[in-house]
């Protein structure tokens, strides 16, 4: 295949199949030929050497766009329609429009770019190849944040894919709000048992804050001070649910255990009120912890 001239974009998919979470899609550009061990074998490599492929392809010189469509979307337009909307989303998250779209599998999208579907393609195309772990390794970082909230999934393990441990887990616990409902076989599973922990405030504010790209170090339910730590760039966040009435006596000896048990160089602490009934809990007290 000769593309010489060309601007292409590789486009590849992450997560057609699982029972969990979003489908993820990214389109990679190369502004000039890359080399990297492990860059046409995605499917074969380990999840650490396909992250470490991950972090030697964003350091080249390239142009790439993620595109995420989340559970409830797949739920309402099906999977195939989301991983169409995943990939055109993508191509929009690109910083410069390409000449040509090479696309993993035998779909096209909608698109005014030309297009061409090719089987195999993550194995043939090296732009391909890149966006297929781009898209791989964004994917499994979700779901390993939705791991912290959920850890009776094991979702680590399996990735939110259908294997024999999930399903069983899905029998036990009853499927989340994050499962794929129009999939089987979460939707003969009939339970509301997650109603009350994902009404949470604690819950709520870990769910959008992974929807909205943030990735999620820890989380924990206690029943007076209950925590979420993420990282933006190099700083720390700590996000506390407490009562308003408590944050005053509380804030002070949280601050020392977070210094004493992290080392905290840079942080910052946000507190949400677990009695506000708001949809959106919304962050009331912010400080710096240094």
């Amino acid at each position: 295949m000769n593309y010489e001239n060309q601007k292409i974009a590789g486009i590849d998919e992450a997560g057609r199949g699982p029972l969990f979470g979003p489908v993820v899609a990214s389109a990679v550009v190369f502004k000039q030929e890359i080399k990297i061990d492990g860059l046409m074998d995605s499917k074969k490599i380990s999840h650490s050497k396909r992250k470490e492929v991950f972090n030697q392809i964003i350091r080249e010189n390239i142009d790439y766009g993620i595109g995420i469509i989340h559970e409830d979307v797949i739920d309402r337009i099906n999977i195939l329609n989301a991983t169409k909307r995943a990939m055109s989303l993508a191509v929009k998250n690109l910083k410069n429009k390409p000449s040509k779209l090479l696309i993993d599998g035998n779909q096209l999208i909608e698109s005014d770019i030309k297009q061409e579907a090719i089987i195999k393609g993550d194995q043939r195309i090296s732009q391909i190849s890149a966006a297929s772990i781009i898209a791989k390794v964004t994917r499994d970082e979700i779901v390993k944040s939705y791991s912290k909230i959920y850890p009776m999934f094991d979702l680590d393990s399996h990735k939110g894919y259908g294997t024999k441990k999930h399903i069983k887990s899905l029998k036990k616990y009853g499927p989340t709000s994050i499962h794929r409902h129009t999939f089987k076989p979460v939707c003969d599973i009939v339970s509301n048992s997650f109603k009350e922990y994902e009404s949470y405030n604690i819950t709520k504010k870990a769910i959008k804050l992974i929807k909205e790209g943030f990735y999620i170090d820890a989380f924990q339910i206690k029943e007076n001070v209950s925590l979420i730590r993420c990282k933006v760039k190099n700083l720390d966040i700590y996000i506390l649910s407490l009562r308003r009435e408590e944050v005053d006596s509380l804030l002070p000896s949280i601050i020392s255990k977070i210094k004493e048990k992290d080392s905290v160089n840079k942080a910052r602490l946000d507190v949400i009120y677990s009695d506000d009934n708001s949809l959106n809990p919304k962050v009331m007290h912010s400080c710096e912890i240094l």
